[in-house]
Order: C-alpha cells, then sequence, then structure tokens
C-alpha cells in the first residue's frame, strides 16, 4: 500500500475544506468567506478561510520609555512562515 505524503498546504486544505487539491473553494485564488484575501495568502498568515473576521493584523505602536521609536507588530505569527 502506498502512503500519501501531504505537504503543508494540502493539509491545511483537507482540514479546512476535506480535500487537498488546488480547485473550487480550496483552490489557491479562491476566497470562499469573501474578505478580499485569497486562501493562498490566508494559508501563509495562518488565518482561516471559512471566517471573514479571521484577518490578518499590522500595526504601529510607541515603544515603552522610547518617544522616537516605533514598533510593527503583526498577528498571528506562525513558526516557519
Amino acid at each position: 500500500m502506498k502512503r500519501t505524503v501531504l505537504t503543508p498546504q494540502e493539509s491545511w486544505r483537507w482540514q479546512h475544506f476535506g480535500i487537498a487539491t488546488d480547485g473550487g473553494d480550496a483552490a489557491d485564488t479562491a476566497d470562499p468567506d469573501g474578505d478580499g484575501q485569497n486562501n493562498r495568502y490566508e494559508f501563509v498568515a495562518g488565518l482561516g478561510p471559512s471566517d471573514a473576521t479571521s484577518r490578518f493584523e499590522v500595526r504601529i505602536e510607541p515603544v515603552a520609555g522610547q518617544p522616537d521609536r516605533k514598533a510593527i507588530v503583526f498577528w498571528p505569527v506562525l513558526a516557519g512562515r
């Protein structure tokens, strides 16, 4: 029996769409939740492709004790991405 090993993106598709192939709602260019972010972006960012409120966030915040500095804060952060 041959064992199939899925890529991380195929595993993500399987988890969210029940298929591992790049097609239909699971296609890289699809945006099934209508949030303006395609599946490829949502995979890389670690977002949920069927939840329009699952968004990548970027903020600029002041750095405590350093009034002339700003920090770029982004979320979510996934290891290896």
